[in-house]
């Protein structure tokens, strides 16, 4: 059954059907599979790319769901995205249109990254330390005091970062 969704998240979708086909490539050992898959590949980026473009440029690019997880500043400038020109989008909030256009594309750039973490099974709202800490302690069991040597830190501050992220993840 067709979902809709924004410009951003169906690039996502294709970026994955593009992992999955080069992970079929690999795996397949019939030489005309191969070429059918490298060319479906290259076909897929391409698509992938226009779309991108189409959700950089777009007025209706950025989902209702996808607003609650941005700045203020970033949402604002999304939300008027959604009906007005760059340029307008700049008169109403008082700035450049080269201004607005670098929030704008700050924003689809952070809800890329947002969407790379879901497929992860990372929690969205986590700081970039926040997710080193995640994938090293929650994932590959790593000891908090290795971790803070890794991160040159202490092992208090890291213990601390880990409860802040088991209560995001037990939200």
């Amino acid at each position: 059954m067709f979902q809709p969704c924004s410009w951003s998240e169906l690039a996502a979708q294709y970026r994955r059907t593009e992992r999955d086909l080069a992970a079929a490539r690999e795996n397949s050992d019939i030489v005309s599979d191969h070429e059918l898959l490298t060319d479906m590949i290259s076909s897929m980026k391409f698509a992938r790319k226009e779309i991108e473009k189409k959700a950089l440029y777009d007025l209706g690019s950025v989902s209702e769901s996808e607003l609650k997880l941005l700045t203020l500043q970033e949402r604002q400038v999304a939300e008027l995205r959604q009906k007005y020109n760059c340029k307008k989008t700049a008169e109403i909030l008082g700035r450049s249109a080269s201004q607005v256009h670098v929030v704008h594309k700050r924003a689809l750039n952070k809800l890329k990254r947002i969407h790379s973490r879901l497929r992860s099974g990372i929690p969205p709202e986590l700081t970039r330390q926040q997710e080193i800490i995640f994938m090293l302690y929650f994932v590959k069991k790593r000891p908090p005091a290795w971790i803070a040597k890794k991160l040159k830190t202490s092992i208090k501050s890291t213990e601390n970062q880990i409860k802040i992220i088991r209560n995001l993840v037990e939200k």
